[in-house]
């Protein structure tokens, strides 16, 4: 039974590594732009924003639904993150308990 949950956890471990390494880029993307170190009208920047915003957009979504932005401040990316980290570890610990 062992052998057969192991690419499940393997999976669910490159799925979330790949969630968080998403969220990251979109951050230091954004504040990049933000602080105008990289233009806005950069075409690259422009498509990778997109690309991350439509893979994290339906995420943030229900985390904004629950913790709505403080004072222009959104805080659901660093839910997220704290998200898969607790997430990560749980599998971890399900994993070293088999």
């Amino acid at each position: 039974m062992h052998f057969l949950l192991y690419p499940i956890f393997q999976i669910s471990d490159i799925v979330l590594n790949l969630i968080y390494y998403v969220v990251l880029i979109d951050l230091i993307l954004n504040w990049l732009m933000n602080f105008n170190i990289v233009d806005r009208g950069n075409e690259i920047a422009i498509k990778v924003v997109r690309l991350t915003n439509s893979i994290l957009y339906p995420i943030y979504s229900r985390i904004r639904r629950v913790l709505r932005p403080i004072n222009g401040l959104d805080f659901s990316p660093l839910v997220l993150i704290l998200a898969i980290s607790f997430a990560k570890n749980l599998l971890f610990s399900l994993y070293k308990m088999l």
